[in-house]
């Protein structure tokens, strides 16, 4: 089907119905295609942040063995090496 802009403008609600149907839904300007209205490919909803990081936590918890971080003490303190040489004693 298509529809010109002033259509597509009043009609918005049936014609992305009609493309979620799997009909072609072409908007045109003063007759001219510009705009094709396609369904998404996944209906499903997109996850949110919080589920992404649920999901982080619990694979951590399956696995907690396999990552482990190293101690602190091999890790780099650049705050305390700055404060120890600003107070170096001769």
């Amino acid at each position: 089907m298509q529809v010109n802009m002033l259509e597509a403008k009043n009609q918005l609600s049936r014609l992305v119905k009609a493309a979620q149907a799997g009909e072609e839904v072409i908007i045109a300007n003063h007759g001219v295609p510009v705009v094709r209205i396609l369904p998404m490919e996944s209906s499903e909803p997109a996850r949110s942040l919080a589920d992404e990081l649920a999901g982080l936590r619990a694979l951590l918890r399956e696995e907690d063995a396999e990552l482990a971080l190293p101690p602190r003490i091999d890790r780099a303190d650049t705050f305390m090496a700055a404060i120890e040489d600003d107070h170096v004693v001769d």
